[in-house]
């Protein structure tokens, strides 16, 4: 964002130099013109800077170090012949099954830290005198704990579930937690035998490829992940994957569109970088859609403007409706302008304790709260693409003004001249009665020529004015959600208005011209005076996604500008709140898909194409979540229909309570009840906690 606004400093101090040479060479005509571009930039100057203290504040000072603290890209893994030897041939037999799940399970208790293991174990205790016959609530558990990134205890959680009970689910989510352990040898068979049981399903497929990707066997692995993209060709992690193995190979074209795929559904600030280490970039049109970003958030579209005359006696009746539509958008500014300073101090106040969160964070007092928003590399994204798109937007519109200034006068000349020899003319001829009618109907097809023609060029430059303008306050107002706390986002939503408002009021009646010459028509019958003109309502842009699950032990909300996770006090206390936030969490990209107890759920995993009902999705990578979105069921006939427990206040889902195709509910819960699946995504030469020489410089 920075680099766009200095880009637009520096036009404007070019402008000033050109309007200083215009002037000392007396050519009053440019320098006027020169002066209207650089009002214009001037105009939308403090907007971007608004945009930027808005973004500093609103995060870590240092976003680029911030992103540089994600961590690297994976690299491609050395083949491990001895663990690729260790995976067995043949699809394990329910007894071997079990065998080897035990197996799996000593192997992980030697390998997870003592404190923790034990405070699994504290855990476990309490959840079966709570809930003494279920599995469910067990897997449930270390499905929530691996979502707040607490690996180690989820892996002894979720090995405790599937010797209870071995279902798809778990055993899917245990091997996807294996392999992003370091455990890939210990999930294969697993997954192959679910494989087995459910072909075709892209989760476990993908889960196979990145368990072979993490064993060093590339070609085993692009085998699965092929089968995986090719049932979703969208699947951020297996063509995230794919993209890694593709450059290995030299194939630098094959290894862009894999990850042009991969961000395609959901982004990421990491996935993206490796984009443009292969020297390529996203487009805003590709980055609208992995924001999964509305044309229009704010409905700045519906305020339509008067048109321009393109007829002499079009000119008095549209000069009254733009008066009326100048007071009209004069009289909502000022009220929004009012808003805007009653809202101000706790918008300051909001900032205040922000900042105020960011400082406990960094002295380790968070107490599960993230302090901003776990999304801020998203948001921080969209604001900085919106605001060099616009820069250039600006630089592009303020040389075809130029050209639109050149094109009307050369047009009034035109009919300046045959209107000039018409009047000179009659000016010798002796008065008779209806000279002036003749002189008049003469003069007015040249006049209306020219109206038309140059009102046609004006409303075409406004219509492109506006939609740069729009675009650019809806994005950046659609990106600053993700980075300011509510109170700072009501004000900027206000500001955001007015902006786009006073764009409305810059809109002029030139060239309107009207007299152009023609002096002796006679005077247009009194135009009847059209009335208030009536404004369009901004829409208001609320967080598209919210998201609340309840796992038993932890429980999260993740909102736009925040995220918060809370761990059940009947299982963990005190001091052991502290020791999970700032302990050894999980590395690696992954992709969570929950579903909600009321969809109709299919046998096996979660596919990850699949249009779950109301269900959500959670991309993870080295620097934390990184997109959260709702998946809603593809049948429009069907519907979801949301059950009162799960239908809060703050959802409004018309009168039916049913969900139809377009239509996001804004809070989606997910808990026990519901499916967990998860996508594991490359592990590199992350070697995680169970391998058995740990890489340097990891967890």
């Amino acid at each position: 964002m920075q680099s766009g606004m200095e880009e637009m400093k520096k036009e404007m101090a070019d402008l000033e130099r050109e309007i200083a040479a215009a002037k000392k060479q007396n050519k009053t005509e440019e320098a006027q013109e020169l002066q209207q571009q650089l009002d214009m930039m001037k105009k939308n100057l403090p907007a971007l800077q608004g945009g930027l203290k808005k973004m500093q504040n609103a995060g870590p000072k240092d976003w680029a170090r911030a992103a540089e603290a994600a961590g690297p890209a994976g690299k491609i893994p050395r083949k491990d012949a001895a663990r690729i030897a260790s995976v067995p041939r043949n699809i394990l037999t329910d007894t071997e099954l079990k065998a080897h799940l035990a197996k799996v399970r000593a192997f992980v208790q030697k390998k997870i830290a003592s404190k923790k293991r034990t405070l699994a174990e504290q855990i476990y205790h309490a959840l079966k005198e709570k809930y003494p016959a279920s599995a469910k609530e067990v897997a449930a558990s270390a499905n929530g704990l691996w979502i707040s990134r607490q690996t180690e205890m989820a892996l002894w959680m979720m090995g405790k579930a599937v010797l209870e009970d071995a279902n798809p689910d778990n055993l899917n989510n245990y091997g996807a937690f294996l392999v992003m352990s370091g455990g890939e040898q210990l999930a294969l068979p697993l997954l192959m035998k679910l494989n087995q049981q459910f072909p075709d399903n892209s989760t476990i497929l993908n889960n196979i490829g990145q368990a072979w990707f993490g064993l060093g066997d590339l070609e085993q692995s692009k085998k699965y992940l092929d089968q995986a993209s090719r049932f979703f060709a969208v699947h951020s992690q297996a063509n995230y994957t794919e993209a890694l193995i593709e450059e290995a190979k030299g194939n630098k074209p094959a290894a862009i569109a894999a990850i042009r795929n991969s961000l395609r559904e959901s982004y990421s600030q990491e996935r993206e970088a490796e984009l443009q280490r292969l020297g390529r970039s996203l487009s805003s049109e590709e980055l609208h859609a992995a924001f999964h970003m509305p044309q229009d958030p704010l409905g700045l579209h519906k305020f339509m403007v008067p048109r321009y005359p393109h007829k002499m006696e079009e000119v008095k009746p549209l000069e009254k409706e733009w008066d009326s539509f100048h007071a009209a958008v004069s009289a909502e500014a000022s009220t929004i302008y009012e808003q805007i300073r009653r809202l101000q101090p706790k918008a300051e106040l909001g900032e205040q304790k922000n900042l105020e969160a960011l400082q406990a964070a960094a002295r380790g007092q968070s107490g599960g709260a993230l302090p901003y928003s776990p999304y801020a590399r998203k948001g921080q994204r969209i604001v900085s693409e919106a605001t060099q798109d616009f820069a250039r937007f600006q630089r592009q519109f303020a040389g075809q003004q130029a050209s639109l200034n050149k094109q009307l006068r050369d047009l009034e000349a035109g009919m300046n001249g045959p209107v000039d020899e018409i009047v000179a003319r009659y000016a010798e001829m002796p008065e008779i009665e209806g000279m002036d009618d003749a002189e008049c109907a003469e003069q007015t097809p040249f006049v209306n020529k020219f109206l038309h023609t140059a009102n046609v060029l004006m409303e075409e430059s406004n219509s492109d004015m506006l939609t740069g303008n729009r675009r650019f306050i809806n994005e950046t107002t659609y990106g600053l959600q993700y980075l300011l706390d509510d109170a700072s986002f009501e004000v900027a939503k206000l500001e955001a208005r007015k902006s786009y408002l006073d764009t409305l009021l810059g809109l002029t009646a030139v060239p309107w011209c009207a007299d152009c010459g023609v002096v002796i028509c006679p005077p247009p019958k009194e135009v009847k005076d059209p009335g208030r003109f009536k404004l369009a309502d901004f829409e208001d842009l609320h967080c598209p996604n919210r998201v609340t699950f309840n796992f038993i032990v932890v429980s999260g909300d993740f909102e736009c500008n925040k995220a918060t996770l809370k761990y059940n006090a009947i299982f963990i206390k005190g001091e052991q709140v502290d020791d999970l936030n700032t302990g050894k969490t999980l590395r690696g990209n992954m992709e969570i898909m929950i579903s909600t107890a009321f969809a109709e759920l299919p046998a096996g995993p979660l596919k990850a194409e699949a249009k779950i009902g109301a269900g959500v999705f959670i991309e993870y990578d080295n620097g934390g979540v990184t997109d959260v979105g709702v998946k809603v069921e593809a049948k429009a006939e069907l519907g979801v229909n949301l059950p009162e427990h799960l239908n809060p206040p703050e959802v409004e889902l018309g009168h039916s309570g049913s969900v139809s195709v377009g239509q996001v509910p804004s809070i989606v819960e997910a808990g026990v009840e519901g499916k967990v699946s998860i996508n594991a995504g490359p592990s590199g030469e992350y070697t995680g906690v169970l391998a058995e020489e740990p890489g340097p410089g990891h967890e």
